[in-house]
């Protein structure tokens, strides 16, 4: 008979687990990026891992799917990724900005999964003005890195904030936001 710990996290599945290290060694090397040169040894080392855990992620997934809350990135019903600190946390960044899923295909190049860490490990504003996420991914053109973000909140009352969808609008305009193809996960369901 299995004996449980009760303060014990449940063990997480065997695609959240991968997903969770590709995550978190997207979000290293992504911060280790601003503090160092691209020729740096910690950088080359750090992107070799980062492009193992990619191929150990795609040999079993054809994407990676992450739903954006202000403290988790979640993929497969399970949190890849946690923070508090807004000043540090990635997904405090891309949730302010509006995103609110991002999917990475196993289609996606090496240059273009390049591209994508360097605008989230980058600063979004210089001289003055604020350049959000949601904006630096839609000049990138990423054809393998797919996004949906909100157009803006709105008051419904009491202060209950209401989050309007703009993916189906952003891609009309714009024709790179999507809602992702699998279904969305929600974390206990």
């Amino acid at each position: 008979m299995e004996t449980r710990n009760p303060g014990a996290a449940p063990k997480a599945s065997p695609e959240a687990a991968l997903a969770r290290n590709l995550v978190e060694n997207m979000v290293r090397l992504a911060r280790l990026q601003r503090l160092y040169n691209p020729n740096n040894e910690t950088i080359k080392k750090q992107r070799e891992a980062f492009d193992q855990h990619v191929r150990r992620y795609f040999a079993r997934s054809d994407e990676l799917v992450l739903r954006i809350t202000p403290t988790e990135i979640i993929s497969h019903g399970e949190p890849v990724y946690e923070s508090t600190d807004r000043h540090q946390s990635y997904a405090f960044r891309m949730f302010k900005d509006g995103i609110r899923w991002i999917t990475i295909s196993r289609d996606v190049t090496p240059g273009e999964l390049e591209r994508f860490l360097s605008i989230l490990g980058a600063e979004t504003s210089a001289g003055g003005s604020y350049e959000d996420l949601s904006t630096l991914l839609w000049k990138a053109e990423l054809r393998g890195i797919t996004y949906m973000c909100v157009k803006g909140f709105k008051e419904i009352g009491a202060g209950a904030v209401d989050v309007t969808s703009s993916a189906r609008a952003h891609e009309e305009v714009h024709g790179r936001a999507q809602i992702p193809t699998s279904a969305p996960y929600r974390r206990g369901t």
